[in-house]
């Protein structure tokens, strides 16, 4: 294997293509699948990208081809669901087919349907077994408590480029709270709310942003320097941190998701891996 510098970067899993004969009729059966929708208005006529309405779950790609779907494709699309037998049944009726044909193993926890196309794709049992909760889908937002909203709009505007969405007035008329969409976090929104009273869990940090790697750390770091905002980068247990304060003394971290050959974990002072 050839060695190569740099860390993974911004190279991430943007779209899965399937090839399909028939755009009209793919796009209908996905969109109906999926409760998705063509990313542009005018699509091109042989290459589509559906995306989820409100931003959530990786989006799926159709392309035109004159090629047959080949047996047993190597790459497959897995669907997700807590209520396997009412989704297959749906997509069966949209117009999926069941692969009778398919080799299954003992008791398992997967349906396998081919698309309009011939496809093939599965729909995987996962309830949580034994679990009394529901399973949450992800985190809806931050919201962070502070003491003048004027001043700490305007700096974590500045400082993380956020675009205001929802601004939230008390019964007096007087907007208390706001509600931000944030670059970086996709769906996952920022808030702010005034109050005085908890504002300002000095030394305390309530929420960790992640960042890609070391260079993205430095970037930032670079980035509140210009704003005149103090900051430390540190080496944290698995990665490396910059570590600040908003105006009201709460503690942020943005901690690096890429470790490189960082590894603190078991040392005096960091934390310790459980488990095997």
């Amino acid at each position: 294997m050839t060695e190569v510098s740099g860390g993974p970067g911004d190279l991430h899993l943007a779209t899965t293509v399937i090839n399909v004969r028939d755009m009209g009729r793919a796009v209908d059966f996905w969109c109906a699948a999926l409760g998705y929708r063509p990313r542009e208005p005018a699509a091109d006529p042989a290459f589509v990208t559906l995306v989820h309405p409100e931003g959530r779950h990786l989006p799926v790609s159709l392309q035109l081809t004159d090629t047959p779907p080949g047996e047993h494709a190597r790459i497959h699309l897995d669907l997700y669901t807590e209520a396997q037998q009412r989704h297959v049944d749906r997509l069966v009726g949209l117009g999926a087919t069941r692969a009778t044909d398919w080799p299954y193993p003992d008791a398992p926890d997967f349906v396998v349907l081919r698309d309009p196309d011939g496809n093939e794709f599965c729909v995987i049992d996962h309830a949580g077994a034994g679990s009394a909760a529901p399973r949450l889908a992800g985190i809806f937002g931050v919201k962070f408590p502070v003491r003048d909203l004027a001043a700490s709009r305007e700096w974590y505007e500045k400082v993380f480029g956020l675009t205001l969405e929802y601004e939230f007035p008390d019964d007096d008329g007087v907007v208390r709270g706001v509600a931000y969409s944030a670059p970086g976090l996709g769906d996952v929104g920022v808030a702010l709310r005034e109050r005085p009273d908890i504002a300002g869990l000095s030394g305390f940090d309530p929420v960790i942003f992640a960042v890609d790697d070391r260079a993205a750390v430095d970037a930032w770091s670079a980035h509140l320097d210009a704003l005149g905002v103090a900051n430390q980068v540190v080496e944290a247990t698995i990665g490396w941190m910059v570590l600040f304060h908003d105006p009201d003394g709460l503690e942020i971290h943005l901690y690096s998701r890429n470790r490189g050959d960082l590894d603190n974990s078991g040392r005096s002072g960091y934390g310790r891996p459980v488990g095997d």
